[in-house]
């Protein structure tokens, strides 16, 4: 992934524009202020903006008559009552005795203290607009947002990860029938994994951690090819009883013939907690190892081994070992793998050959193991390409390969215009206005795991633990 901040300087220009009101210009500011956003402009606020953002916080909470530690600890911005102090104003303060003390700079701050107002109140019954109290807290910080509104243009991967990142506050919304960031903490801290086929929570024991990728609500979205290497496939024949009696044990080998390896990454957008904010959630790109590694023909001992034709190709749930012989699901193969020959992706190649630099015993898993990046403009342009035809795309069509994805066949602009792109087809299902979508299915493979993890609590529970559970899961509904 590139390290340029130039892109992302351009996004500049997310939803804060000349179109849209102040509720999106304070987003907009909140995004871009966060650490390694690589914005250039201002991002803290003056002393005199904080006071002024901070006695608008303070005037919200007293006008729905809601008690400023609950609601502040609630936001995600303070651990504990007794951190809270510098987001709110006391009485005499708010009367006009001078503010001493430290005071929250960051606008993000305040945003999710006015959002967390909204939320209360309305539990209160107060009829509360959201955007109208944002508009308050804009209104206070005028000057600082000036910046914020100065392109007219959307710089589109900004734009697309902008939006993206709007789904893990729509699921982690209060009003939801389920609790992602509770079911996730949960699950981790009863050491269970989610079992996708059979629908349910398995408990999995220390070795949890192992499965916590099946507790991550993911859906697919494209296979791409990183990298290529030469590899050497060989056929494994076991004494009697050898297999099952030594985990490390390794058969009797018979070279077949040197092959090709295609070295690819499973894409999937997934949802994950926020460790920075408290009940909060995050959006990731997922990507899981696979390697296809071509079953040796007649004339694979020759030197074209990139360039030979295959009855067929294997695949390996992982990315290939460093001077390791790897194993087949299929037919009793085996891999060795030489160091890929050619990448596609500078990305990967970074992340590869620092795993190989760095090796120990025991590194396996990082190369087994999913990976997750954040949804950056960047990483959207690295991931969703303004391709018709991936690479993938065209090897796996002689391959024969499957390809796991829930974006659409093709997309149709306003002006009838069909196109193939997987940036194209993303935004189509993002942006639809039925479902399914991008928001749909994510939050319907959340529900899943919420539902899974109250079913199992809901087994082992007797007595008062279990009505609690009960009346727990109705007050969701």
């Amino acid at each position: 992934m590139t390290t340029d901040a130039t892109p992302t300087v351009k996004a500049m220009i997310d939803r804060a524009l000349e179109s849209t009101g102040p509720a999106a210009v304070l987003a907009f500011a909140a995004e871009m202020t966060k650490p390694k956003s690589g914005w250039k402009g201002p991002r803290k606020l003056t002393r005199d903006q904080a006071l002024a953002a901070t006695r608008t916080v303070t005037s919200m909470l007293r006008r729905f008559g809601l008690k400023p530690t609950k609601v502040l600890v609630g936001a995600g911005r303070a651990s504990q009552p007794s951190a809270t102090g510098r987001f709110y104003l006391t009485d005499l303060e708010m009367a006009g005795e001078p503010v001493t003390k430290r005071l929250a700079t960051g606008i993000g701050a305040h945003v999710d203290h006015v959002k967390a107002i909204a939320r209360h109140a309305r539990k209160k019954g107060h009829a509360v607009d959201e955007g109208a109290l944002l508009a308050e807290l804009a209104d206070a910080v005028g000057a600082f947002l000036e910046p914020f509104r100065a392109e007219p243009e959307l710089e589109p991967d900004a734009e697309l990860a902008g939006d993206v990142n709007r789904i893990a506050d729509h699921l982690s919304n209060p009003g939801r029938r389920f609790e992602l960031a509770r079911s996730l903490a949960e699950a981790r801290r009863l050491e269970l994994g989610f079992d996708a086929a059979a629908g349910e929570m398995v408990f999995h024991g220390p070795a949890a951690h192992m499965h916590d990728r099946g507790n991550t609500p993911v859906i697919p979205l494209l296979t791409r090819m990183v990298a290529h290497a030469e590899a050497t496939v060989s056929r494994g024949e076991w004494e009697d009883g050898e297999e099952s009696a030594l985990f490390f044990a390794r058969p009797k080998l018979t070279p077949l013939g040197r092959t090709h390896c295609a070295i690819c990454q499973e894409v999937g957008l997934g949802v994950v907690a926020d460790p920075d904010r408290r009940g909060g959630l995050r959006m990731v790109f997922t990507l899981d190892p696979v390697t296809y590694v071509g079953e040796p023909g007649p004339t694979a001992g020759g030197d074209a081994w990139d360039k030979a034709g295959y009855a067929r190709f294997l695949r390996f749930g992982a990315y290939p070992t460093p001077g390791d012989i790897d194993r087949l699901a299929e037919g009793g193969l085996f891999f060795e793998a030489a160091a890929p020959d050619r990448y596609d992706c500078g990305e990967f190649r970074s992340f590869y050959e620092q795993v190989v630099a760095e090796w120990e015993p025991g590194d396996e898993d990082r190369l087994w193991g999913r990976r997750h990046l954040p949804v950056t403009p960047e990483t959207c342009r690295m991931l969703l390409v303004d391709d018709d035809w991936t690479a993938f795309d065209i090897w796996r069509s002689f391959a024969e390969i499957p390809e796991r994805s829930v974006l659409p066949r093709d997309a149709e602009d306003d002006a009838g215009v069909v196109s193939r792109t997987v940036r194209a087809r993303f935004a189509a299902l993002l942006y639809a206005d039925a479902e399914p979508s991008v928001a749909g299915l994510l939050g319907a493979e959340a529900e899943r795991r919420c539902e899974a993890l109250d079913a199992f609590l809901m087994k082992s529970a007797t007595g008062l633990r279990r009505r609690k559970l009960e009346f727990r899961a109705r007050m969701r509904r």
